[in-house]
């Protein structure tokens, strides 16, 4: 080839000689366009793109495009790391490209997840032992073609994050390593939609429009950096994307049959050719090349129609004939309404008149005295049914009886108040337990006993929220049952939490977001808005709420099973938190506990499936203090010996829980953060107006209580998740991920709340469940 080449040049340059007197005198045009065919064939010939030994980046790499041109870059020699979420086709397609010769790693993440984006670079940096990498293939992508008015923000926010967001953000993470060696390629494949839009896809073009900004933009920021940047505008692929978005035949455009179905096989081939040749874009078919590139010239009206669907027009004949009825049935609903209107006039003036003066309306006296009179009873009955429902005991059918003067009972399901049911503002107890050796002295102390009157009003309110508690573990222990929705099981319990604790803004209420964290998940997992999780047969489900009363919080927690092979797991985790109780107290060194937890847990051995398993305690979750308005004040009880040798002092209130595992004993964050709260005497300077109103929401509301994108959702806060994640970036607010433990794994939790009071220790929460 190179001999040809050298032919041809000389050949080429020999004819220039020859005829330079008439391309001088005749064609000055000549020798641009001579120039630019010989810098092409160059170009073709001695500065193709050497793939062998490169290593390439491909995310959206388990289906279509990506996974097309991963095989046919194995074919070429590259070492390929593949990013998607689906890790079965991921293994089986690395598996294959292996096997016939490639060499080919994966990493399962969700792009549109920082924390997946952040463990997916850590994986990476691994593969490539922290090198940078040659070449990073932006495939992944989503979003669904809805009109405007189906398009919910979590719709819209998830078209943003995939493939805009995770483009950017792992472009930005891969990015610095390629600037530093002055080499490498950033290849984005967009849609045609960010160069023409169509109507019923008013979200997807907004998220593709930001990508087309942001490669533009790319391109400009890396020019004389060494790195390129590649954009791809395929067609309409032959491919499950369209079916897997609910995306048919109805949403395209009409001008989409004139253009051909596209193979994912043959993408990859024009993509890796425009690598290969070194292009920075390239719109395949060539025909909507064509097309994308008169379309200034089309005008408006013309360009509707062809870029029109039939799904368009059926929406626009449909909400024609929506403003027909709805101006119909308001007419009917009005000539009912003066019908009913008129026949009440008939049967007042039809009534039989009582003796009485007549008024100028024509009415009787007599008449106005019955009406009222009707007024009264019914304000009485109404009063009377107050009453009762004041003065309810429960029944076996839970339909409540009037029992005059008797104290009340709570009802089923709970809907009295705690402080109703104990209108003297005394409270139960909680299990007392004397202080022990040297302590022991407290029990009698009088000068012990007038600071606990000093501090009465404190324990009450604190009582109040242990009962409200007991109240709501009982009835949810009674309801919570497999097949039940984990959104609803939270919202149930909040909801109960809220009518008996009576929620009242800071005053009193919910302490922090329900964890409903279910087998290897230990902590931290609450149902965002929209999901769908269900609780099934062989589930571990930890159950974590609390509730405070000005401010003073109970924080319990308890595990439930539907089968009893998880006994002994059950057993370990209470049997160890029951120690942890009963080492507690004042001047006794937290490390001290943790020793006497970590003895009690792993005594217990658990056999699953015909494999025993030890039970181990969670090395990295610990107790905590508690102190108004804050649920981890600073001291920690640790659950493995070697903790901390503090010492725990008069007056603190502790968190005493314990965690065991089937698995390493070990927890990470993982998955989707559903719990925040306000980092105490944090400051920063708030920019955007959107996060300074979502911060003065916070504050208002929960102060540095957690709280949960759940409820901001409900509290009308529903455009939230930017705001909230730059109060996470400036440092104002923390977010806490849930924490996990391996795969296959069950983890269990029991957790009390107790007050070392001077004279006594006090197990708040304990209740006859445990």
């Amino acid at each position: 080839m190179n001999h040809d080449f050298s032919r041809f040049v000389q050949m080429l340059m020999s004819n220039i000689q020859h005829h330079r007197h008439l391309i001088k005198s005749n064609a000055y045009w000549g020798l641009p366009v001579l120039g630019y065919l010989g810098y092409t064939v160059y170009q073709r010939l001695f500065n193709q793109y050497q793939f062998k030994d490169k290593t390439i980046v491909i995310t959206g790499a388990s289906s279509g495009i990506g996974l097309s041109t991963a095989h046919l870059l194995s074919k070429l020699g590259c070492k390929l790391i593949l990013i998607a979420r689906s890790e079965s086709k991921l293994l089986e397609e690395t598996q294959i490209i292996n096997q016939n010769g490639g060499n080919a790693h994966f990493v399962v993440a969700d792009l549109s997840k920082e924390h997946d984006l952040n463990k997916c670079v850590d994986s990476i940096n691994h593969i490539t032992q922290s090198n940078a990498i040659d070449i990073l293939i932006n495939c992944a992508g989503a979003g669904q073609w809805k009109f405007i008015e189906n398009t919910s923000f979590n719709d819209c926010l998830d078209m943003m994050s995939l493939p805009y967001f995770a483009t950017f953000h792992i472009t930005r993470l891969l990015l610095p390593k390629m600037i530093m060696n002055q080499n490498g390629l950033v290849v984005i494949v967009n849609s045609p939609v960010s160069y023409q839009t169509w109507p019923g896809c008013a979200g997807y073009a907004g998220s593709r429009f930001a990508l087309r900004g942001f490669t533009e933009c790319l391109r400009m920021e890396l020019a004389g950096t060494g790195v390129g940047v590649l954009e791809v505008i395929p067609g309409e692929t032959n491919s499950n994307y369209f079916t897997a978005n609910g995306i048919g035949e109805g949403q395209f455009p009409r001008l989409s049959i004139l253009l051909p179905k596209l193979s994912p096989d043959l993408i990859a081939s024009h993509l890796v050719n425009a690598i290969k040749y070194n292009k920075t874009k390239i719109i395949v078919p060539i025909l909507l090349d064509l097309m994308l590139k008169i379309n200034f010239m089309i005008p408006n009206r013309i360009k509707f129609w062809l870029f029109s669907s039939p799904n368009n027009e059926k929406r626009i004949s449909k909400h024609s004939k929506m403003t027909d009825t709805v101006n119909t049935e308001d007419l009917k609903k009005l000539n009912i309404k003066e019908e009913e209107s008129e026949s009440d006039d008939e049967v007042e003036t039809t009534e039989k008149p009582t003796t009485g003066t007549s008024t100028t309306n024509g009415t009787t006296e007599g008449e106005k005295k019955k009406k009222k009179k009707k007024k009264n009873k019914k304000k009485k009955t109404g009063a009377a049914t107050t009453t009762a429902a004041a003065t309810t005991t429960t029944t076996t059918d839970s339909k409540p009886t009037t029992t005059p003067g008797a104290p009340l009972v709570q009802t089923n399901p709970p809907t009295i108040p705690i402080s109703k049911l104990f209108p003297s503002g005394e409270y139960p107890l909680g299990e007392i337990c004397e202080y022990k050796n040297e302590n022991s002295y407290r029990t009698t102390s009088e000068e012990k006993k007038l600071i606990e009157k000093m501090n009465s009003t404190i324990y009450q309110d604190v009582r109040r929220a242990a009962e409200c508690h007991r109240q709501v573990r009982k009835y949810m222990q009674g309801i919570v049952k497999p097949g039940m929705g984990l959104t609803e099981l939270v919202e149930t319990l909040e909801r109960t939490n809220k009518q008996l604790v009576e929620a009242n803004g800071l005053k009193a209420g919910i302490a922090f977001p329900t964890g409903v964290s279910v087998n290897n998940i230990a902590a931290h997992w609450n149902p965002n808005s929209g999901d769908k999780t269900v609780l099934k047969e062989d589930d571990v489900l930890k159950i974590d709420f609390g509730t405070h009363v000005n401010g003073y919080i109970i924080d319990c927690a308890f595990t439930m099973t539907f089968n009893p092979k998880y006994d002994q797991l059950l057993a370990a985790v209470k049997d160890a938190t029951n120690t942890g109780i009963r080492e507690a107290g004042i001047d006794v060194r937290l490390g001290d506990i943790g020793a006497a937890i970590q003895e009690a847990m792993e005594s217990y051995e658990i056999e699953l499936n015909g494999k025993t398993y030890p039970i181990k305690s969670v090395r990295n979750l610990n107790g905590h203090t508690i102190a108004p308005y804050l649920i981890h004040a600073g001291k920690t009880v640790p659950i493995v010996k070697g903790g901390d040798q503090t010492k725990m002092e008069e007056g603190e209130f502790y968190a005493i829980e314990t965690f065991g595992s089937t698995g390493r004993g070990v927890v990470q964050e993982d998955l989707e953060c559903s719990h925040y709260m306000k980092v105490p005497n944090a400051q920063a300077t708030i920019r955007l107006p959107k996060s300074r109103q979502l911060f003065n929401f916070i504050n208002k509301n929960y102060d540095t209580l957690c709280f949960c994108r759940r409820w901001l959702d409900q509290a009308g806060e529903d455009k939230h998740i930017l705001s909230l994640k730059n109060l996470c970036d400036i440092g104002l607010i923390s977010p806490h991920p849930p924490l996990v433990d391996m795969k296959g794994s069950y983890v269990a939790q029991y957790e009390h709340t107790l007050l070392l009071r001077p004279t006594c220790k006090e197990v708040l929460s304990r209740g006859d469940d445990y």
